[in-house]
């Protein structure tokens, strides 16, 4: 795949770095008194509709309607070879939002009527939510949208009914997301693996540290975890090595310091909450000077649109953080800190 095959999505890519936003604008919406402040600020961005939210709900539903807006143009810009691995960005959401629904469903609940992925190109979660909507009662596994999709929820319910934990179903988030890495790497040739994967694999490590501790505070077993995490090495994470680690440690604080190794990672905190977003500002933070490196060399290779998307979804992520917090009042630093950005205060 040549330059020619970047042609069109080249510029398009140049014009969503050039809106995203600055330190200054950031901190302006850090600084803002009420939500109507904060969609003043966000006017003549990458989220259409923003500007004029009067609500905290309808604020995040205009970020992810841009973010995803963001991947539907890529889609349809981008040659066919370099979409195949981006879909993992769509994936990440979706597998997050059905197993959510799922979880709902099996409960007797109603299924979350706004979530992220509702947002993304040809959603399978909100093809799901509608399917349930229409057919009241029905397992989400039957009316899925595809086989995919109904195979993973199938999965995650055995697999919550093997462990026998209510709720433990979510951390076949894990399986999914790895799975979906997998694919991504698989699909492009060796030489263009290695930048992709830097983007990515910040967040997969996250994503499967993150289920390791939850599991170790839940008290499920190792054998259990085989079958979520068993599997080839990815993103410098091998169950086969960390397995023992996994068993030897008494609870989820020692297996947080144990981790470090494996992920470089300091995960700190008193509590479980705490180390898990500690875990996430650190992805965070490594995950954007991986994509601001990326951009600024502009290889014609699917990595290069990894990192405007990353770039793009971790702005994303900030502003739902920031325009919470705004609305629950919260001072700028007790925020600051778990942004994707340094220096905002």
């Amino acid at each position: 795949m040549g330059a020619a095959g970047y042609a069109k999505v080249i510029p398009y890519a140049r014009i969503v770095l050039s809106r995203l936003l600055s330190v200054d604008r950031l901190k302006e919406v850090m600084q803002s008194r009420s939500v109507e402040e904060v969609a003043a600020a966000l006017r003549d961005s990458l989220y259409p509709g923003a500007g004029e939210a009067r609500s905290v709900e309808a604020l995040e539903a205009a970020v992810w309607r841009g973010y995803f807006g963001v991947l539907s143009k890529i889609k349809s810009l981008a040659p066919e070879e370099a979409w195949r691995p981006l879909r993992f960005y769509v994936e990440a959401e979706e597998y997050k939002d059905i197993l959510l629904i799922a979880q709902a469903s099996s409960r007797g609940g109603a299924p979350p009527s706004s979530l992220p992925s509702y947002y993304a190109p040809e959603s399978r979660s909100l093809m799901l939510f509608k399917a349930l909507e229409e057919n009241p009662g029905s397992r989400p596994q039957d009316v899925a949208p595809d086989p995919a999709t109904a195979k993973i929820i199938e999965e995650a319910l055995a697999f919550e009914k093997q462990v026998g934990v209510p709720g433990s179903l979510l951390l076949y988030y894990a399986k999914a997301v790895k799975d979906s890495a997998l694919s991504a790497y698989e699909s492009m040739p060796a030489a263009e693996r290695r930048l992709f994967s830097r983007m990515t694999c910040p967040r997969v490590r996250y994503v499967l540290v993150s289920a390791m501790l939850e599991a170790k505070a839940t008290g499920i077993e190792a054998r259990h975890l085989d079958l979520i995490m068993a599997g080839p090495r990815i993103c410098g994470i091998e169950w086969s090595s960390i397995r023992g680690v996994y068993e030897r440690e008494e609870d989820y604080y020692g297996l947080a310091g144990s981790l470090r190794e494996y992920t470089g990672w300091r995960l700190e905190g008193e509590t479980l909450g705490r180390i898990l977003e500690s875990a996430k500002t650190q992805y965070k933070l490594e995950a954007r000077n991986a994509a601001e490196a990326a951009v600024a060399s502009y290889p014609m290779q699917p990595g290069f649109l990894a990192g405007v998307v990353e770039l793009t979804r971790l702005e994303a992520e900030d502003v739902v953080l920031l325009s919470g917090a705004v609305h629950l009042r919260l001072k700028p630093e007790e925020i600051a800190g778990k942004l994707s950005v340094q220096n905002v205060l």
